[in-house]
């Protein structure tokens, strides 16, 4: 398998204190996006690579429909506990992103992934933006952050296989992946591109600069 296994991630938030395996708890990504969703009238929302639904949570108290899914079984059941205890209606599923999504053509009017479309090989990545592509109407939206090159100087794993340029395998079994201006462009060729801006996040509590792309692409209608 060219990305880390779901017992890598179940490992990940099974493991320590619950505050410290949560890579997301106050949903920080979704935040951002809120505006850009009320100005396409944007009601239904996937998020791929959820978490633990911090992003979920946050945008389902906005009134949106949300559904989110991991390839973790432990994050999402923590998800579903987080709604739970704050009474929010969201649908968390188990599924694997890089495999056919278990939705129908056209349900949703946007598709989000925060820091975590960048896991995979180019040709996985490919292959999910065209599943991306048909579970989302004509006109909708996908929102993303991925991890740039910039970021490759800040985070604190250890390289230890590049598997193909710019993706790499981690000391721990995580993969990742780093993104270029230009290969966001050419991932999203067939893609009108709206939005993609490089973000650099300082130091914050226990965490070290970020670098990420922030990205708006929208589906290209068939007229």
């Amino acid at each position: 398998m060219t990305y880390a296994p779901p017992s890598f991630w179940d490992s990940f938030y099974q493991g320590l204190r619950q505050a410290e395996r949560d890579l997301n708890p106050t949903g920080r990504w979704a935040a951002s996006w809120i505006p850009l969703l009320e100005h396409y009238g944007c009601i239904r929302l996937l998020d791929l690579g959820c978490g633990t639904g911090g992003d979920c949570l946050v945008l389902a108290r906005q009134g949106l429909d949300v559904t989110g899914i991991d390839y973790s079984h432990a994050a999402v059941m923590r998800a579903q506990e987080k709604a739970r205890k704050a009474s929010l209606s969201v649908v968390f599923l188990q599924a694997d992103m890089t495999q056919a999504l278990p939705f129908p053509a056209g349900q949703f009017d946007t598709v989000m992934s925060n820091v975590a479309f960048h896991s995979f090989p180019d040709l996985l990545l490919r292959s999910i933006l065209k599943e991306i592509a048909r579970v989302l109407r004509p006109g909708g939206l996908f929102l993303f952050h991925v991890n740039s090159l910039e970021d490759m100087q800040y985070r604190p794993k250890e390289r230890i296989q590049e598997i193909e340029p710019a993706f790499y395998r981690e000391s721990d079994g995580q993969t990742m992946h780093f993104f270029s201006e230009g290969y966001c462009r050419d991932l999203l060729l067939t893609w009108q591109i709206l939005d993609l801006t490089h973000v650099h996040f300082p130091p914050s509590g226990n965490w070290t600069d970020k670098c990420v792309w922030r990205g708006v692409a929208q589906k290209v209608p068939l007229w």
